[in-house]
């Protein structure tokens, strides 16, 4: 599905000195539109991925997180950011 979308776009993409302005933004902001609904899909398809979310969702509420500079202090340090 993700190939044919691809292909499709491109194909559109193509024409671009055809369009108007207002045509390729239109044409653009649906293929990023496009693009994000596939990535939702794979997501969705992904129940490790899901389960993790719903966790860190829970945590979150449960206020079990730590600041957000600590953690980016601890990517930092192991070289990751």
């Amino acid at each position: 599905m993700r190939v044919i979308i691809k292909k499709r776009m491109d194909a559109a993409e193509a024409t671009h000195h055809m369009m108007s302005k207002e045509d390729r933004e239109l044409l653009a902001d649906t293929k990023n539109l496009l693009e994000e609904l596939l990535e939702t899909f794979d997501i969705m398809g992904d129940r490790d991925l899901i389960e993790a979310i719903d966790e860190a969702e829970k945590e979150m509420k449960e206020r079990k997180g730590r600041p957000l500079e600590e953690f980016f202090d601890e990517l930092k340090s192991k070289g990751e950011l």
